[in-house]
């Protein structure tokens, strides 16, 4: 899989962001605005992956009768370290549904779980140094490669053909708070099963130094 970059790099303040999305989010279920809250509560796992956030999604899912999503949110809080959540989806979800169950999209190629964003949109939003697409010729290339478990969490990341350190380890930091995927699915025996993957694109950028 192959992604191109061509938007410009925005800074922000994610840990203010989140912050502010959680105490709405929490306002909407106070309110019983449950709908609300699971659209703010989305955008904030957007930018921190925060098993609190995805108890939260849950929460509302459940209120909303939606308990496939419920238990999709559980089993990522779970895989957070959370065992209030290990204990829920072993109580409620594990003997129901299997991983595959829980993702509407099957597909054989992981795919990023958030709508109308791209991967690469977020690596530019959470890269903390000014990065910019160069003319092809003389523009620095980067082959990342990740490796997706099959409850959609990235557990590697490797970058090739690249000498800056800086620069690596910052896309690795910023890959690393990514929002879970969806796994791979391919059927088996007549089911579909999730299943660990590697995905790998390129990227054809140069650094600018903060001033």
């Amino acid at each position: 899989m192959v992604f191109g970059i061509s938007c410009q790099l925005i800074l922000f303040s994610q840990e203010d962001r989140v912050l502010e999305l959680s105490r709405q989010g929490k306002n909407y279920m106070d309110q019983k605005r449950y709908k609300s809250a699971v659209v703010t509560f989305s955008e904030a796992a957007i930018f921190q992956q925060n098993p609190d956030i995805y108890y939260n999604l849950a929460i509302c899912q459940l209120n909303l009768k939606d308990e496939k999503k419920f238990c999709l949110n559980i089993m990522r809080c779970r895989q957070l370290g959370d065992k209030e959540c290990q204990q829920l989806y072993q109580q409620q979800c594990q003997e129901k549904y299997t991983i595959a169950d829980l993702f509407e999209k099957k597909d054989s190629l992981p795919s990023f779980s958030v709508p109308s964003v791209e991967l690469t949109q977020f690596l530019y939003q959470n890269i903390h140094r000014k990065v910019r697409i160069e003319d092809t010729s003389i523009s620095k290339l980067l082959i990342v490669s990740m490796e997706i478990d099959e409850y959609g969490f990235i557990d590697k990341t490797s970058i090739k053909l690249n000498e800056d350190f800086i620069l690596s380890n910052e896309i690795i930091r910023s890959i690393g708070e990514a929002p879970p995927f969806n796994p791979s699915i391919i059927m088996e025996d007549g089911k579909y099963v999730a299943k660990r993957s590697t995905i790998s694109f390129v990227l054809k950028l140069r650094l600018e130094e903060d001033d």
